[in-house]
């Protein structure tokens, strides 16, 4: 699926953890299960591998939910950018941790699920 935003500030806990993400709100009529998805990020005409987020934030509002995007291989600032992605595989549901060590051990697994998923998609386009 394909959206599109202006990447927003959040509370920067992914940078925090070491996995800094562009933080998109998605209009509340999309209908999709939160979690973990593979992703493709368009930025310049560039495209970007991604790790993304769904989840509400109750610090923005009670309804709205945010796509956070770990962009691979990129460096640089994007907040109040444009950018389009593609939105692919849902590699896991909406998790609590009970601490930021055990969460960055999670995501280490998910990118390496989301790095495999995304090398999938690629050899079945060959």
């Amino acid at each position: 699926m394909r959206f599109h935003g202006t990447v927003v500030r959040g509370q920067q806990i992914g940078r925090k953890l070491g996995y800094p993400t562009a933080n998109i709100v998605m209009d509340p009529v999309i209908d999709l299960p939160g979690g973990v998805y593979a992703a493709q990020v368009i930025y310049q005409n560039k495209r970007y591998d991604a790790m993304g987020y769904l989840s509400k934030k109750p610090y923005v509002s009670d309804t709205c939910r945010v796509l956070e995007l770990n962009l691979f291989d990129f460096d640089g600032d994007l907040y109040d950018q444009f950018i389009e992605l593609d939105l692919w595989d849902h590699i896991r549901p909406e998790r609590k941790f009970p601490s930021s060590r055990e969460l960055r051990r999670q995501i280490q697994k998910d990118k390496y699920a989301v790095q495999y998923a995304l090398e999938v998609r690629k050899a079945r386009l060959l």
